[in-house]
């Protein structure tokens, strides 16, 4: 993004007023290729989007609809000459939602930058479908009430840094051959987080901070082909149930706290801050791998 800012290149800056005759928005975000930055827009009844591109025919498109309820739908589409622009719909599979040019897809990909900043005070369920290249997704501040994301080649970053403002009922997460590093989603506000990686790493950083509502949550991690790696604050009570294959190996740092034990014939580990609560009381992670490596440790 700061070598695109470098080279002076065309940048485009547009902001909305949020529909005042609706109080929930379904909003499904497409970005076939290039660099994706998701955020509140720190202003009450605001939604901002930019794009970053030498190409100027690079642009924002989005079109409002209606549902049934009388709630406001938006589909946000970066579109691109040289990237067949995917057609809204009901399909939510990877392979109907990136039916494009790999070879321009890999070449545009480096040259995009897009941000939407949506308005923190409108309550939203929102699903991004992305292609190939990167996206940063702070869901710091905003009133996300589901989370979905499916990533076919875009690595993942999704944090949070203050609370979302509202419970969010389920967090999911479907990536095709992608990195995913989640940083402490206690503060997303999620009650169910459902994690699938086919082919990509996956790193999961828990802070000190309890998820703030009272039902303690469940995170699924399911790992096909790639590590998946567990970061605990020593203060968050944890229990991690593995399941794996026949190639796949689990480790946990036992010097930082972790504990191995047996629970219901599945092997389990904890810490101790979990040792004395019952599971209804810590984070209880399942996490299942095909192949690859979990490591566990305390911080």
């Amino acid at each position: 993004m700061h070598k695109l800012y470098a080279q002076q290149v065309p940048v485009r800056h547009h902001q909305y007023l949020t529909d005042q005759s609706t109080s929930h928005l379904y909003l499904k975000v497409h970005v076939p290729a290039g660099e994706l930055f998701v955020k509140e827009s720190k202003t009450c009844g605001i939604t901002h989007t930019r794009i970053v591109s030498p190409d100027t025919s690079t642009k924002w498109i989005l079109r409002n609809d209606r549902a049934q309820n009388g709630h406001l739908i938006r589909e946000a589409v970066v579109h691109h000459e040289a990237i067949a622009e995917r057609r809204s719909g009901e399909e939510s599979s990877l392979r109907q939602v990136y039916r494009v040019d790999p070879i321009a897809t890999q070449r545009e990909a480096r040259n995009i930058v897009s941000e939407y900043s949506l308005d923190p005070t409108l309550s939203t369920d929102l699903n991004l479908y992305l292609g190939r290249g990167s996206s940063m997704i702070d869901l710091s501040n905003l009133s996300l009430n589901t989370l979905s994301i499916e990533s076919a080649f875009s690595d993942l970053i999704l944090t949070c840094s203050r609370p979302n403002q509202i419970p969010m009922q389920k967090l999911h997460i479907h990536a095709a051959n992608a990195d995913v590093v989640l940083k402490h989603i206690e503060l997303s506000r999620a009650s169910f987080i459902h994690v699938q990686n086919d082919m990509g790493d996956t790193k999961l950083m828990l802070g000190p901070d309890r998820f703030l509502e009272e039902d303690s949550p469940v995170i699924e991690l399911r790992n096909g082909v790639g590590d998946c790696l567990l970061v605990i604050d020593h203060k968050h009570p944890v229990r991690v149930v593995v399941s794996k294959g026949v190639l796949a190996k689990a480790e946990a740092d036992i010097s930082s706290g972790f504990s191995k034990m047996t629970s219901r014939g599945q092997l389990t580990y904890q810490n101790e801050a979990a040792a004395p609560l019952q599971d209804t009381e810590v984070t209880m992670i399942h996490c299942d791998l095909d192949f690859g490596e979990l490591i566990l440790f305390s911080r």
